[in-house]
């Protein structure tokens, strides 16, 4: 069985400055990765490279 991965964040930067290489090995593996963080231009990198991406409207300063 595939592995599934999600990871979530609240800003996108963050994805691809602290993740990127994480996410890479991770498909190298063959697993299944998706993303839930507001959308940024940087995460089309992450689309191309076979990440699902889901947009969510986060806000670390609320909780709702």
């Amino acid at each position: 069985m595939k592995k599934r991965v999600l990871l979530v964040s609240d800003f996108h930067a963050n994805v691809y400055g602290w993740r990127k290489e994480i996410i890479e090995s991770m498909l190298s593996a063959g697993a299944e990765v998706a993303l839930a963080v507001p959308y940024g231009e940087q995460l089309e990198y992450f689309r191309e490279i076979g990440c699902k991406l889901f947009d969510v409207k986060l806000n670390r300063k609320s909780t709702g």
